[in-house]
């Protein structure tokens, strides 16, 4: 089955997690993780095809907190919670969890909640605060692309419309805020980055020749 080693290179000890993990808190304490088998039929490059894959009963399947020290199932967030508070749905046999990444301070981690439906690719963008249990929606409209925590309250993520323009958004977790950033320096999907304090450090898919292009960007001033 997948699982998670943790070695320490100087002494070679070495302990087994009972799961794989997508992600682990800086401060090492708590790891998360999801259905790689589904996520490697769903989107493959991202999960594990190393055995068969077969879907059991979705609706209590989902995000896994895992705690480290114990080895451990803290806690599930399944596919009936995602379904009523980011995205209502009926048949979840089209939808897939991916991109986990905890906040700095590891109180909260974002994800998106994906419908493959008719080929349509749409994530809607998520997090989960551990200290409140509590599930946030953040964007269920656009399809979420890309994204950084900037602090542990706000994160920078691109959205794509229907036809795939593509623009930079700040959220703010606690009030719960959405605005676009950068409309005129960027204009394309990329991969941010904080660079420093009002700066993003992003860069471009190919364009027509072949090169991808990396941008310094001022926030404040929409300059690259």
């Amino acid at each position: 089955k997948y699982i998670n080693r943790i070695l320490n290179i100087n002494t070679k000890e070495e302990r087994q997690i009972d799961w794989p993990l997508y992600d682990i808190d800086l401060n090492g304490k708590y790891g998360i993780t999801l259905d790689f088998g589904r996520l490697g039929v769903m989107r493959p490059g991202y999960g594990y095809v190393c055995e068969e894959y077969k879907m059991g009963d979705l609706w209590k399947d989902g995000i896994s907190i895992i705690d480290l020290e114990n080895n451990q199932l803290v806690k599930t967030i399944t596919y009936k919670d995602l379904s009523d508070h980011i995205k209502m749905v009926d048949d979840v046999s089209h939808f897939y969890i991916n991109h986990l990444a905890f906040s700095p301070d590891g109180t909260k981690f974002l994800f998106f909640w994906i419908d493959e439906m008719n080929g349509y690719h749409q994530a809607s963008l998520g997090v989960y605060d551990m200290r409140e249990d509590k599930l946030i929606r953040l964007d269920a409209e656009k399809k979420a692309s890309h994204y950084v925590w900037d602090g542990n309250d706000e994160i920078v993520c691109t959205l794509l419309d229907n036809i795939h323009y593509a623009r930079y958004y700040r959220f703010n977790i606690k009030d719960r805020s959405k605005k676009m950033i950068c409309s005129e320096s960027l204009k394309y999907d990329g991969h941010p980055s904080i660079y420093s304090k009002g700066m993003l450090l992003t860069d471009t898919y190919p364009d027509t020749r072949g090169f991808q292009h990396i941008y310094i960007v001022n926030e404040e001033k929409d300059e690259k």
